[in-house]
């Protein structure tokens, strides 16, 4: 089977490199232009900068304090991005608290896509590399010391074929009748019962484990309601989980769930 997450893994990992690119370069343009005079400030000397105010033009003067300011920004923007992706990936609730309040939301989406869509690819690697396993050979029964039949060796002569010996017939007295069996009514095949038990039946809930996502929850549930575990059916049933316990999330983003929380699994289609 092909993933298909591939595609947007690499999208969103591109993105994210080029965005961290272009933070870095950003910060070692801002400081090349230091070198320019009439953006270059006086550094942390307070009597400097009183110095320097009082000599230098206005409009410098405001160029090379924006210049400054820039950044500082453009440190701050780096600094975060870095620090909440170290934190994704290593998965401390703690850190990930702390880091949503200063990074700005927008980098913060891209983060959790890339981070979120890798898992999906390396899970979606693993049932492909499974699949193209193939069965294992059938194993083959050896067979030793045969000894050749009477009449069958190199140098004999063929033998005619003994007649058969007539088979005598039982009398037709003794042949029972066939005695008509009552119609059997057809059974309901099994993914019809357990569908329909899954739409009449109230929606599941779940506790979350200490290493448990919602795609695990999801592809485990599949599993024991005995449904193939194939990307084609947890997709489906993961977006579907997301929708229905984004707003019941302690942390509100499906990406960070805790252990303890509980979760409402929705019937399986």
């Amino acid at each position: 089977m092909r993933s298909r997450a591939k595609p947007h893994v690499d999208t969103s990992l591109l993105r994210l490199l080029v965005l961290i690119s272009m933070e870095i370069g950003l910060v070692d343009l801002l400081y090349r232009l230091d070198s320019l005079p009439f953006l270059r400030t006086p550094g942390a000397d307070p009597p400097a900068w009183r110095l320097w105010l009082a000599s230098t033009p206005p409009q410098d003067a405001v160029a090379a304090v924006l210049r400054l300011a820039a950044t500082a920004a453009a440190w701050w923007l780096l600094a975060s991005t870095s620090l909440y992706l170290a934190a994704r990936l290593t998965r401390v609730p703690a850190m990930v608290r702390t880091l949503e309040w200063t990074t700005p939301r927008a980098v913060r989406r891209l983060i959790d896509r890339a981070v979120a869509l890798s898992v999906i690819a390396s899970l979606a690697g693993g049932t492909a590399a499974f699949a193209r396993g193939g069965n294992p050979p059938a194993p083959v029964a050896a067979v030793a010391g045969i000894l050749p039949l009477p009449g069958t060796g190199p140098g004999a002569q063929p033998r005619p074929s003994p007649e058969p010996l007539p088979v005598p017939l039982p009398p037709a007295a003794s042949v029972p009748s066939a005695v008509p069996l009552p119609p059997v009514a057809p059974v309901p095949e099994r993914s019809a019962l357990r569908e329909g038990a899954a739409q009449s039946g109230p929606p599941d809930r779940y506790t979350v484990q200490q290493g448990d996502n919602l795609w695990t929850i999801a592809a485990n549930h599949l599993a024991d309601l005995g449904v193939t575990r194939s990307n084609g059916r947890i997709a489906p049933y993961w977006k579907e989980l997301i929708q229905d316990d984004r707003s019941g999330l302690r942390s509100g983003n499906p990406d960070l769930i805790f252990p303890g929380e509980t979760v409402n699994l929705p019937p399986a289609s």
